[in-house]
């Protein structure tokens, strides 16, 4: 599921991290392979979030960040 996902996010940069026992995901950008300054997500398993979903909050995430860095 990773795998999709990270191939769905790859056009921004982007790459999903973070999981394990704490469901607690994250968005790294691939280019500096820095952690956006956004919310994580919260999910207990990868599975509960389409892939369309899973865009939408990595875009979501793109936007935050870009508020919150100068991150380009």
């Amino acid at each position: 599921m990773r795998e999709r996902i990270n191939k769905a996010i790859n056009h921004l940069d982007l790459e999903l991290a973070g999981g394990g026992k704490d469901g607690v995901f994250y968005f790294v950008q691939v280019s500096s392979n820095t952690a956006l300054d956004s919310e994580a997500v919260y999910v207990s398993n990868m599975k509960h979030l389409t892939i369309k979903q899973w865009l939408e909050e990595a875009n979501w995430a793109v936007r935050q960040n870009k508020s919150n860095t100068s991150w380009n």
